[in-house]
């Protein structure tokens, strides 16, 4: 069970990079290709550390993978939030990073129920962020993501 819940933890791949400034200070809108080359730049270098993380054979190695998993994924998160879409991407750009701070949620629940020892809600957790990644995945690709979004093992 430990495994499948785990399953979760590689698909989320955090995102990012950062926008051009004006002389004024403003980040200025990236060209959406220029928003995706960006984006999937960054989350390509957190896909290669979180692929390198072992499956887990414990609650004890989740809560570490979790960790080690969360450390690489929000940081990322964060700088793609400070990307600036053009307007007529801004939606779907949004909405995959919603996506990916969801599946940062599904890891925190997964090492709260590691650390509480709760095999059964591993489980759960696991199972419902498998779902969630694989929806995540599906919109990131329809928006024309390669590796934000997308399932680290493809």
């Amino acid at each position: 069970m430990l495994a499948a819940s785990a399953a979760a933890l590689p698909a989320l791949a955090g995102c990012g990079g950062s926008g051009t400034t004006t002389t004024a200070g403003a980040a200025a809108p990236l060209t959406k290709a220029a928003y995706l080359a960006r984006a999937d730049a960054i989350c390509a270098r957190v896909d290669a550390k979180i692929r390198g993380l072992p499956a887990p054979r414990s609650v004890t190695q989740l809560i570490a993978i979790a960790d080690k998993n969360l450390a690489d994924t929000e940081p990322a998160i964060r700088e793609l939030r400070a990307l600036r879409a053009p307007p007529s991407f801004a939606a779907a750009a949004s909405g995959v990073v919603d996506g990916l701070e969801q599946q940062v949620r599904y890891i925190r629940r997964l090492r709260e129920a590691a650390a509480s020892n709760d095999v059964q809600r591993i489980g759960t957790i696991g199972q419902a962020g498998k779902r969630a990644s694989a929806q995540l995945g599906a919109a990131a690709s329809a928006a024309g993501f390669k590796s934000c979004g997308i399932d680290a093992k493809r």
